[in-house]
């Protein structure tokens, strides 16, 4: 009978010890939702600021990992689009290991600055005086001003929107709540527009038809897409201990 009261015991705890997991698992989620069910009740859009916060709290504390390994295939997805490829492969930057590794790091600190600070600084807020956002920005808008914006960009784009989504869905341990996609859609595409990106889709149903059109029509294979990709590919790998044989 004491062994049996103990295996009930232990079965109990464990099951409490689950609930509770499930609680504080969603608890950040759930606050978010009920405070921004008005905006889902009365059919209000999101600001940028509202939306910068939600796609914060999902990207630093439920789906850090998913959302990375998204940008990340992103930065590797546009290869495929041949003049993209072209691009690359015209400038040079990507075809060395360390050229590219710096393009990674560059990149992810960008994003990372602009998504983590106050986009755009608003002036009735302490963040009025962080610009770190605004000069992120600044230097994403330099460093392709040399570049014709065109729908290449756009793809990029709907990809950095696409891609953590997609990834998160399938290998986080929970997928994105309709909020938290509406706030990744209308934070990036906010983005886009201060990188003077036009034609910028209004839904995310939108985005998605013609994401998959424009790849359909331009996502070929080709020399230089091979090339970039094998080098990043060979990148990735050599971050792999010799030992599992990779």
């Amino acid at each position: 009978m004491a062994l049996l009261n103990t295996s009930n015991l232990a079965l109990l705890t464990f099951i409490c010890y689950l609930l509770l997991v499930r609680i504080c698992r969603y608890r950040r989620v759930n606050k978010t939702t009920a405070k921004y069910a008005k905006h889902e009740h009365d059919k209000l859009e999101l600001t940028p600021q509202e939306a910068q916060q939600i796609v914060h709290d999902s990207l630093l504390y439920d789906a850090p990992l998913t959302m990375l390994l998204g940008f990340q295939i992103t930065l590797f997805k546009v290869f495929g689009i041949s003049s993209i490829a072209a691009m690359f492969f015209k400038s040079g930057h990507l075809m060395r290991e360390t050229d590219l590794n710096k393009r990674l790091v560059d990149t992810v600190t960008l994003m990372s600055t602009i998504l983590c600070n106050a986009f755009p600084p608003r002036a009735d807020t302490d963040d009025a005086s962080n610009p770190r956002a605004a000069i992120a920005l600044a230097r994403v808008n330099w460093i392709h001003d040399k570049y014709q914006i065109n729908e290449d960009y756009l793809f990029n784009l709907a990809l950095l929107i696409q891609e953590p989504i997609q990834w998160t869905n399938r290998f986080n341990w929970r997928p994105h709540s309709p909020l938290e996609k509406k706030a990744i859609f209308i934070l990036w595409t906010n983005i886009g527009q201060s990188m003077g990106i036009k034609n910028i889709w209004s839904t995310y149903e939108e985005m998605e038809q013609w994401t998959e059109s424009y790849g359909q029509k331009n996502m070929i294979p080709s020399e230089t897409a091979y090339k970039l990709s094998r080098t990043t590919i060979n990148h990735f790998v050599n971050q792999v201990p010799k030992f599992l044989g990779l």
